[in-house]
């Protein structure tokens, strides 16, 4: 994923968990969900974000950080402020690169208002 080949990870991640039945933990999908969102293949890393939920596994705010990022730089501002609120309702607490991240985002889909906003709420 380092190298940006996204669909060489995501075949070497399905070789592993498919045909050797390893069990990837949360890095490895936190990687995935990353390097798919930097990757602008933000239904991908959704798909990891859901696959790694439905494994058990438990989101974390690199999670989110990495959905949010890649969904603010893909001007999908809606969803990232909704990822956002999914973070807080897991009570998990928004740290300075998720509003970083956020206050970009809604810059970049000049929404300055709500850049403020998420500008204040910050610790």
């Amino acid at each position: 994923a380092r190298v940006k080949n996204v669909t060489k990870a995501l075949e070497f991640f399905y070789l592993m968990t498919e045909a050797h039945d390893i069990k990837p933990d949360d890095l490895t999908f936190n990687t995935l969900i990353d390097a798919c969102g930097k990757a602008g293949k933000l239904d991908k890393a959704f798909e990891m974000y859901n696959e790694m939920l439905e494994r058990g596994l438990q989101p974390c705010p690199v999670t989110f950080n990495a959905l949010i990022d890649a969904s603010g730089r893909l001007n999908r501002l809606s969803s990232a402020i909704e990822l956002m609120e999914e973070l807080r309702r897991r009570n998990l607490k928004p740290d300075n690169y998720t509003y970083n991240t956020l206050i970009s985002a809604c810059c970049r889909n000049d929404d300055i208002g709500k850049a403020v906003q998420f500008l204040e709420e910050m610790p």
